[in-house]
């Protein structure tokens, strides 16, 4: 339950922060933070079924492709409006780190959330 309570607290943390409305510019890339985080500990906390906690670590790090991909393989389904959110499978954008910093808005692209409180 350690993954899926932590997921839970930056899913509450991204609302919270959101409500608050701050004006300051790039306010919402935080918020977004948060969310990619704790969607990446949300599918986490659905792969440790079959995982230990070090091997979630080693075999599949911050890489979302792969963490999706696996979670796919367990029966999540992805609908594909989600999917966009997530890089092509292949492309070297595969970890959060990556799209935290896309998202920030550095002339790469821009990857928005479909994600609601």
């Amino acid at each position: 339950m350690g993954l899926f309570n932590t997921a839970e607290a930056f899913w509450k943390s991204a609302v919270a922060l959101e409500k608050a409305k701050v004006k300051v510019g790039h306010a919402e890339s935080p918020v977004r933070t948060l969310y990619y985080h704790a969607i990446e500990l949300y599918l986490k906390a659905l792969l440790r079924q079959h995982y230990s906690v070090d091997m979630l670590g080693k075999k599949f790090g911050h890489n979302t492709t792969r963490i999706v991909k696996m979670a796919e393989e367990l029966g999540l389904l992805v609908m594909d409006e989600d999917r966009e959110v997530w890089p092509a499978p292949g492309s070297e954008d595969t970890e959060l780190g990556v799209l935290m910093e896309r998202e920030v808005g550095h002339g790469e692209a821009e990857v928005y959330t479909r994600v609601q409180a």
